[in-house]
């Protein structure tokens, strides 16, 4: 089955935040695991287990993706949102790269 639009950007942002301080924590790692596990079945989980180890190929896949739906990109920020504390850290990266995606998610900076 394919993942939805959704799904598929949940990965990708929390993919990015995780890469985005170039330090993959084991919190990091596990949460990145767990959705790629929760999200992806059968033939796409190479596929996408491939995307969200490397940070190009995570970059490449946010600037070509289809925008999700307007209700689920609060859902989408969220999610790296928390893929960002849940090392403990607060990285300045992490949160430039989480206002990159907002960017490209069409959500304005005050929201």
């Amino acid at each position: 089955m394919a993942l939805s639009l959704t799904s598929q950007w949940i990965l990708l942002a929390s993919g990015l935040i995780a890469h985005a301080d170039e330090v993959m924590a084991g919190e990091e790692c596990e949460r990145l695991m767990t959705l790629v596990d929760e999200e992806v079945d059968g033939d796409d989980y190479a596929h996408w287990l491939a995307i969200v180890s490397n940070p190009d190929r995570l970059s490449e896949a946010l600037e070509a993706a289809e925008l999700p739906p307007p209700e689920s990109r609060s859902q989408i920020l969220e999610s790296a949102w928390l893929m960002a504390v849940v090392d403990g850290e607060r990285a300045q990266v992490e949160i430039d790269t989480l206002e990159r995606i907002a960017k490209r998610l069409g959500v304005d900076r005050a929201q």
